[in-house]
């Protein structure tokens, strides 16, 4: 149990350092995908998983991600196109 409660902590932190760093709400970009990056990194070393492993983790995690919202923009630029 110990364990889990000082993963959740490590993942706090780095979704809070990355989102001081870095201006994610200009892009249009929310939290979610600081939670998934931060979530994923903490899950890999729970799981015991090597550093390459991690990083292809974290790589896919983000990749899914912005994918989601670029697909959710170009959605709502579209719509908004057609109302005009």
């Amino acid at each position: 149990m110990r364990d889990v409660l000082t993963a959740i902590v490590k993942a706090h932190e780095i979704q809070g350092v990355i989102a001081l760093e870095n201006s994610f709400k200009k892009a249009g970009l929310d939290h979610v995908l600081l939670v998934k990056v931060a979530s994923t990194a903490v899950v890999s070393q729970l799981l015991g998983l090597t550093r390459d492993e991690t990083l292809a983790a974290v790589s896919l995690a983000w990749v899914a991600e912005s994918r989601r919202w670029t697909s959710l923009l170009l959605i709502k630029q579209r719509r908004s196109q057609r109302v005009m």
